[in-house]
């Protein structure tokens, strides 16, 4: 029987729907591994890595608005905007090893992230001739004797057959033809220091690929006709008692000011749970910054303790979104107002 470890699991779900039976298949075919990665309509693979203690082959971020697609070959960067680790590059791991972890990272519409973890016996992997069609292959998966098809992982992962990525159009999901092609270039554009903003040192150098709308405040989110964003990257900054975030990303199917006023519209609650639990929100005055069609800024209080201020700012087409967080409203106020200058020019060069 195959070993397989499922290290963690499940689709990307909204909060009042049931974590699906996930599961990754594996199949080698010719000489290539090829994996089999189920996503459920307005979710994709932001980052793909294979190795072991080390990693053999890491590639993220989407090369075209619909992601890199459910069928992936390890090795193969094509389909990534990004190669983090180039397959053989790493002279402590030229080839896969023999016992090979395998990690995706997921996003959907809304942030919402999982992250799956799988380890083979690649000897137990079933081989089959080169030239097979990977769409008709047959992969090993965890807790099955015998390889299985596509459409079976798909299945257990509760997509229904015919709803994988690109079926069909997704609320909130832009239509690829609606994003400028050096979208993703300028969001890259857009993004402030990754070595530090405003006496903050980096939290994570490498900056992760994500969609998202432009706020989750009061529960905003594509179910409540906002519009996800596309190329959406982000970095965050730190010291000992406050925290930054810049998220950036582009839209085209409607302008990213309307993004904004999206968000305005539904600033109305003074508090709502996503992940933590924000109370006392508030809208801040934020002064005028130049070559910005709009801006908001908001406050508020989470989880009892940390002050957190959101700041987004929109110039044609892309977005920018800042989160500040300190010990005191104060601190948070005057983090957002340090960085959202800077974040405005930064902007502006994405834009031009």
């Amino acid at each position: 029987m195959l070993a397989v470890l499922a290290l963690l699991a499940g689709c990307i779900a909204a909060p009042t729907e049931p974590v699906r039976h996930y599961r990754l298949g594996i199949a080698k075919i010719g000489e290539t591994y090829h994996v089999f990665v189920p996503q459920c309509p307005g979710e994709k693979v932001a980052d793909l890595q294979a190795g072991d203690e080390q990693t053999w082959w890491r590639a993220a971020g989407p090369r075209s608005v619909t992601g890199p697609g459910e069928f992936l070959t390890l090795g193969v960067d094509d389909p990534f905007a990004e190669v983090v680790v180039r397959a053989g590059s790493n002279p402590a791991l030229p080839t896969p090893p023999a016992r090979l972890s395998v990690r995706a990272f997921f996003v959907g519409l809304n942030g919402e992230t999982k992250s799956l973890i799988e380890k083979f016996d690649t000897g137990a992997v079933p081989a089959q001739p080169a030239g097979t069609d990977p769409q008709t292959a047959r992969y090993a998966v965890r807790g099955d004797d015998e390889p299985v098809t596509a459409d079976e992982i798909r299945r257990s992962a509760g997509c229904p057959l015919g709803s994988s990525p690109g079926t069909g159009p997704v609320p909130g999901q832009q239509p690829a033809s609606a994003i400028a092609k050096d979208a993703a270039d300028r969001v890259k554009r857009s993004l402030l220091d990754p070595a530090g903003v405003a006496g903050l040192g980096p939290w994570t150098l490498y900056s992760p690929y994500t969609e998202d709308v432009a706020s989750h405040v009061c529960r905003n989110s594509t179910a409540m006709g906002a519009v996800s964003s596309a190329y959406g990257q982000q970095r965050t900054w730190h010291d000992k008692t406050r925290s930054a975030e810049q998220f950036a990303g582009a839209f085209g199917a409607i302008p990213a000011a309307d993004a904004v006023a999206q968000v305005d519209a539904a600033l109305t609650c003074t508090g709502y749970d996503y992940l933590y639990a924000y109370r006392d929100i508030r809208r801040m005055p934020l002064p005028r910054l130049p070559r910005v069609d709009r801006q908001l800024m908001f406050c508020a209080l989470r989880d009892g303790s940390a002050h957190v201020c959101t700041v987004l700012l929109a110039r044609g087409d892309m977005l920018t979104r800042l989160l500040t967080v300190g010990k005191t409203r104060q601190a948070a106020v005057g983090l957002a107002e340090e960085i959202a200058p800077q974040a405005a020019d930064r902007l502006a060069a994405g834009t031009a």
